[in-house]
């Protein structure tokens, strides 16, 4: 029976261990270990369970008999224990199957009411999933007794399993078996070589018990007289006080509560660690995610940057156009093209021929020419985009993989990079080029039919600038010619160079203004659609930081609410 300071201490183990499972499940806990968090919370008011572990030979099976008193467990030199062996009290000899593995032999002893005792297979067995059976069930005993033997004390392989012990804080106490094949000189020496390395793995120190547990059986089989003596001498009398000592109230309350917070220790060591790899990953995609931010910014001010000197090709074209234009003038404002002066049509066919012609072509160019390069720049920016985005993350794939147990953070994120990679690629479609050459000779043609009054049927940039010319030089109207004589030509001529030098400068002016002003928004449209592409991913790095750091944050205040239950069950047993 338990005292009401024990039950209210148990009663936070439990809240703990509650608090500790919707914890885990967010980190991602495995099955088996979330199984095992279940069974520790249920196993707090059941049966005793102390686990026999040690390599195959120790002596496992036999000092269960000694401690039974009956020949139960099967002893040998192979390794005889295939399955865990559960030992509970029952009227009858019995064996019932829990599972392929685990067998339950119910047996008709006094000690079994106490405690259930687990006969594992060897630490060291040949069969690799006999041992992944032990090390499956250590986690759910109250005690451990590790055997090991004079033979060969505290092997490697021992070492080892015993480390493993240790993550889950479990009660361990050493056996040292076989004690009468060595002298007792040689014997001391192997009991201090056993406590010593087990209380360093253990960080503890560790009580060990060396003894005969083969003797012990045979003494207490027999009746004659000496027996009682001999029994004494082979130090397992003292493993028995041990044992009854445990089961005793205040003791077993103790291991019973404690085993449940060796639990909660261990997996909120292990998930801290698990949950903290992770943020380490999570840094490293934010620091991609602020480089590549950082590119785009570089980007829109070296396309800024670079935009002027593609304007400037347009200025050559224009200035080119203000020199056949001037030709143009020289040429035709004469007395001997007065016939053609009086006729625009005729002056039109001519000022394309001389002017249009070669000049349509190169503003037609130079526009296509604009658009290839806003195009290949923005490409070359969303490709540069996609490759950063995996060269930099694809590295930490492999570190999460290590990190990540029983949660979808790594699938998550593969899914994440890979439609990013897409998206960023798509962010200029095949036909952009062409849609981005109509939307430029759009703009600007509106522009145009707005300033310069230019009759819509005219076709392609180069005749829009033209037409547009040659209507703002007044040619059109050369027929007043006719009227004014042929006196005021050399005027008329002066008069229309004036007035065409002003006209391409406001042509020029008026096409850098709307080219840069549509330049600026492609510029902006494409850096936020590769911004864009990213955006899910940088939601889903940032979601997943916030939510590890509230776990981190529940981690540590359980590992502190599991020492103070510790120190509250130490006072209250």
């Amino acid at each position: 029976m338990i005292n009401q300071s024990q039950r209210q201490a148990l009663t936070r183990v439990k809240e703990l261990m509650l608090r500790l499972h919707h914890v885990t499940r967010e980190a991602g806990i495995q099955v088996d270990e979330e199984e095992l968090l279940n069974n520790a919370i249920s196993n707090l008011e059941s049966v005793f369970l102390l686990v026999v572990v040690g390599e195959f030979n120790s002596g496992k099976s036999q000092l269960i008999n000694s401690l039974i008193g009956s020949e139960f467990c099967e002893t040998g030199v192979l390794p005889t224990t295939e399955n865990v062996n559960i030992l509970v009290h029952g009227p009858q000899v019995k064996v019932s199957k829990d599972s392929k593995n685990i067998h339950r032999i119910f047996l008709p002893v006094p000690l079994l009411r106490e405690t259930n005792i687990v006969d594992t297979p060897g630490t060291n067995a040949i069969l690799t999933e006999h041992q992944d059976i032990t090390e499956h069930f250590v986690p759910r005993s109250d005690l451990v007794i590790f055997v090991t033997s004079v033979d060969r004390p505290f092997s490697e392989s021992e070492r080892k399993f015993l480390r493993r012990i240790d993550t889950w804080k479990k009660k361990v106490v050493m056996v040292v078996n076989k004690k009468d094949l060595i002298d007792p000189e040689n014997l001391e020496k192997v009991v201090d070589f056993v406590k010593t390395n087990a209380s360093q793995e253990l960080r503890d120190d560790v009580q060990v018990f060396a003894l005969s547990a083969k003797a012990a059986m045979q003494f207490k089989a027999g009746s004659q007289p000496g027996m009682k003596e001999g029994y004494f001498k082979t130090g397992f009398k003292e493993l028995e006080d041990f044992v009854t000592d445990a089961l005793k109230d205040n003791n077993k309350i103790r291991l019973k509560m404690e085993n449940p917070l060796g639990i909660a220790d261990h997996l909120v060591h292990k998930y801290m660690k698990v949950v903290q790899a992770q943020q380490g990953v999570l840094r490293g995609d934010l620091a991609v995610i602020k480089e590549v931010m950082d590119q785009l910014d570089q980007f829109k001010v070296e396309m800024q940057k670079d935009f002027l000197l593609q304007v400037s090709k347009l200025d050559n074209v224009f200035l080119r156009m203000m020199e056949k234009t001037d030709a143009f003038l020289e040429d035709t404002l004469s007395i001997g093209n007065i016939g053609d002066l009086v006729r625009a049509d005729v002056m039109k066919t001519r000022f394309d021929q001389m002017v249009n012609k070669d000049v349509s072509e190169e503003l037609q160019e130079s526009m296509v020419n604009l658009v290839d390069w806003m195009a290949i720049r923005t490409e070359r920016q969303a490709e540069l985009v996609a490759q950063n985005m995996s060269r930099a993350i694809s590295p930490s794939l492999g570190r999460a993989a290590n990190c990540t147990i029983g949660s979808d953070f790594l699938s998550n994120r593969i899914s994440m990079v890979r439609s990013l990679q897409n998206h960023a690629r798509a962010t200029v479609s095949p036909d952009y080029r062409q849609q981005e050459q109509e939307r430029l000779v759009k703009a600007i043609s509106t522009a145009l039919y707005t300033f310069a009054a230019v009759e819509v049927s005219a076709v392609g940039l180069g005749a829009l600038f033209t037409a547009a010319l040659f209507d703002w030089t007044g040619i059109a109207g050369a027929g007043l010619l006719a009227i004014t004589g042929f006196a005021v030509v050399p005027h008329k001529r002066q008069r229309l160079r004036k007035d065409m030098k002003r006209n391409i400068v406001l042509l020029q002016t008026r096409t850098a203004e709307v080219t840069h002003k549509h330049f600026s928004q492609e510029l902006d449209a494409s850096v936020e659609k590769i911004t864009q592409s990213i955006a899910p991913f940088t939601r889903y790095v940032q979601a997943e930081n916030s939510k590890f750091q509230g776990l981190v944050q529940s981690f540590e205040q359980l590992a502190k609410d599991s020492e103070n239950s510790r120190n509250e069950i130490r006072k209250v047993t």
